[in-house]
């Protein structure tokens, strides 16, 4: 059995409340992005190292025997001994690494090792040297044969730091971690948190253009919350809850005859939407998409776009709603085929103006408001027509 010893026990540098591993990057804590690493790297039991029971470690409990695995608090080694056998292997993570989890995955494989960094400029950001060219890397899998090696040793003893040297003098292989600076960190400070999560959120979402304004208000919005929200996650579902609450508003307001009202909660249920989708593209950021994560958007996408379809045919006078419907599909489809970035029609900026759901149902609005939708439509259609056209024969131009 392969199992996980974590620690929560070390605290930020200048401060005797805030501990390393409760510090919360990209919307979760730490500790909660060690325990999501020692799952996917087959850990069927998990143990903590810390002095209190946090409500942050039970809401990692829950998590973790909700996956169907084992979870435990230690406040000492004495209890170590008899939950690790000498056939087990332990995974051991020290306490406040924030590091890539791809690449620590790729490094370790199924292989019992000593992650290393070269120890200059290592050391002196808290890695524990290991001789004079090489620094602890804060992961290790080595064998659980080692923790009854170390019953002899008194209990306040430091657990991951005995078992480092236990794993070296075994002559447990070492793999040099080939990493950047800047990907493997010892969170010990507010200071280093917020320049990791600044950089994790970075690589995990851009926000789109002001080319987009209504979709950039939104990204930076779920953005905000991340970096806010005690549960981001939450978050994102309940904003996928209150997104579909307000298009059922909005089809149901459109029925009752106010069309303009419905496309206004249809505004709001985009927005609602976008900041939804991008905080769960965030949250995922380094993992793999769950079935849920990949379809959500797109039926979310589709839905908007029936509901501008639908709105729109009744917003027109009841002569008219037949074309207003039919100019609102071929508007929609040429957005789609325009935006689509294997298509190569525009470049980033113009897709993520054309993507913006939000302008298009403003102009809608707009039109609407003025009595001249279908016309506005018509005109959406002949422009998105043209600039089709133009951009097929400069991709033409361009290959001959």
């Amino acid at each position: 059995m392969r199992i996980a010893l974590l620690s929560t026990t070390e605290h930020l540098d200048g401060s005797d409340q805030s501990l390393r591993g409760l510090t919360r990057i990209g919307g979760h804590t730490i500790a909660r992005q060690h325990v999501e690493f020692a799952l996917e790297l087959g850990c069927e039991h998990i143990v903590f190292l810390a002095s209190a029971l946090h409500p942050e470690l039970l809401e990692i409990q829950h998590f973790v025997e909700d996956t169907g695995a084992r979870f435990q608090i230690i406040r000492d080694i004495r209890p170590l001994s008899g939950l690790v056998r000498s056939a087990d292997e332990l995974l051991v993570i020290t306490d406040g690494l924030a590091f890539d989890a791809a690449k620590a995955a790729a490094e370790i494989g199924s292989r019992k090792t000593v992650l290393t960094l070269p120890a200059q400029g290592r050391v002196e950001a808290g890695f524990e040297r290991l001789d004079r060219d090489r620094a602890w890397a804060g992961i290790m899998l080595v064998s659980g044969g080692l923790v009854e090696q170390m019953t002899d040793l008194p209990p306040d003893v430091d657990v991951q730091s005995s078992l480092l040297r236990l794993a070296m003098q075994a002559g447990t292989r070492t793999t040099d971690a080939k990493i950047e600076h800047q990907e493997w960190r010892l969170v010990r400070s507010e200071q280093i948190a917020q320049s990791v999560e600044a950089k994790w959120l970075e690589q995990a979402v851009s926000p789109t253009s002001l080319w987009a304004p209504v979709g950039h208000f939104a990204d930076r919005a779920a953005l905000g919350l991340v970096q806010s929200h005690s549960e981001p996650g939450r978050a994102a579902f309940a904003l996928a809850a209150v997104a579909s609450a307000l298009m059922a508003g909005a089809a149901i307001s459109g029925f009752m005859a106010y069309p303009l009202v419905g496309m206004g909660i249809l505004l709001a249920a985009f927005v609602a939407a976008r900041i939804g989708t991008t905080l769960m593209r965030v949250l995922r950021h380094g993992k793999t998409a769950s079935r849920f994560d990949r379809v959500w958007p797109l039926i979310l996408a589709l839905t908007i776009d029936l509901l501008i379809v639908a709105l729109s045919v009744w917003a027109g006078e009841k002569f008219v709603r037949p074309h207003v419907g039919f100019a609102a599909i071929v508007m929609l489809l040429l957005i789609w085929i325009a935006a689509a970035p294997k298509n190569h029609f525009a470049a980033e900026a113009m897709r993520d103006f054309l993507s913006d759901r939000g302008i298009l149902i403003i102009v809608l609005i707009a039109g609407a408001m003025l009595g001249e939708l279908l016309y506005v439509i018509q005109i959406l259609v002949v422009t998105l027509s043209v600039f089709l056209v133009v951009q097929s024969y400069r991709s033409r131009l361009t290959v001959v």
